[in-house]
């Protein structure tokens, strides 16, 4: 089952796309990555990608290691370590297992009705 996450990552201050080519080479070539976009204008990047692959995170440092910087106000932070945060539950939880008995009513009264009967 592949997690599909769309995120659009903003820059610090950056006016310098020239590189963009090597930005989108170096994410597309990363294993769960699927595509890459930029926009020069907002200076942003657009990035589609499988979440049991590659993480928010993991692409961040990535771009990091290529000297792209990220905003570093509060806001920015927050914001980020939230999607951090949501995506290693979300990923936590698509491979947890299924619900209880509690989730079946009918299996729940029928276990009482059972129970009480052989008391």
């Amino acid at each position: 089952m592949a997690i599909i996450k769309h995120r659009k990552v903003v820059f610090e201050h950056y006016n310098d796309f020239s590189k963009a080519e090597i930005y989108m080479d170096a994410l597309l070539s990363h294993p769960g990555v699927l595509q890459v976009s930029v926009d020069a204008v907002n200076g942003t990047l657009e990035i589609s990608y499988n979440l049991e692959l590659v993480n928010l995170k993991q692409i961040e440092e990535l771009l990091a290691q290529k000297g792209l910087k990220l905003p570093n106000t509060f806001w920015a932070r927050t914001k980020r370590n939230w999607i951090h945060y949501t995506e290693e539950n979300e990923l936590e939880n698509a491979h947890a297992p299924d619900a209880p008995c509690c989730s079946h009513p009918d299996e729940m009264l029928a276990k009482s009705k059972r129970s009480v009967s052989h008391s």
